[in-house]
């Protein structure tokens, strides 16, 4: 009879023991997230990046999925890692391009097989800061002499160098030539352009300026193969 009840303990035991371990693999995952603000801020034309937590809790470990809606028009996101099996870190790339001002409820959603959670936070969209080197853009008149090319009198176009700030292109001077464009610093304070050493249209430039009242006096050396040309005029709106 002994010899019966000891096998019996021992197959009680392993069974109680499998169905334990059986029902542990079993449970769903349970996880979470940290790391979302309760607000993000991003101008209108921006990009940034905000980094989060997932967090294994308990229960069977498998694969999550991360979403995230709500994201106004004009405006996208992505995350550096969408799928991977809790613990791990990643970060949500935000970009707006354009898009319109407001508060907006944005929603992350993290989704296993069997099991989903979401967590929640605001965006607010800014205006974008105006350019200071706006005030400088339009077509202009350039008037003024030049050592070897005589006095100029050339239409002369400037824009801004988006996406930069304090940063313009001037087109045709000099030459006339709209497509001889060069790039330009811009001082707001103290309202004076800088045109670095560069190569357009086959010529080295290079100048400084001052600007007031629609007009922009500069001064600008050429170097044109063996021809080196000064010159010294002002550009009118």
């Amino acid at each position: 009879m002994k010899q019966f009840i000891a096998p019996l303990i021992l197959l009680i035991a392993l069974s109680i023991g499998c169905k334990k371990g059986d029902f542990t693999q079993q449970g769903p995952m349970e996880f979470g997230f940290t790391g979302l603000p309760d607000t993000a801020v991003l101008k209108q034309v921006d990009t940034i990046y905000i980094p989060i937590q997932v967090h294994y809790v308990v229960g069977q470990k498998e694969k999550i999925s991360l979403q995230i809606s709500g994201l106004p028009t004009s405006a996208g996101a992505a995350f550096s890692k969408e799928v991977d099996t809790p613990s791990f870190n990643t970060t949500i790339r935000l970009v707006t391009n354009h898009t319109p001002l407001g508060m907006y409820k944005i929603s992350v959603t993290a989704s296993s097989s069997r099991n989903s959670m979401s967590g929640s936070f605001w965006i607010l969209v800014k205006p974008n800061p105006v350019n200071p080197a706006r005030v400088l853009t339009g077509s202009y008149t350039e008037n003024g002499p030049c050592a070897v090319s005589g006095n100029m009198h050339n239409s002369v176009t400037i824009s801004e160098a988006l996406p930069a700030f304090n940063k313009i292109k001037i087109a045709g001077l000099w030459s006339g030539n709209p497509a001889t464009t060069l790039d330009a610093d811009v001082d707001p304070i103290a309202q004076t352009i800088s045109i670095p050493e560069q190569t357009a249209s086959s010529a080295t430039f290079s100048g400084y300026g001052t600007y007031s009242n629609g007009q922009i006096l500069v001064k600008y050396k050429v170097v044109l193969n063996f021809l080196t040309d000064s010159c010294q005029t002002t550009l009118t709106k």
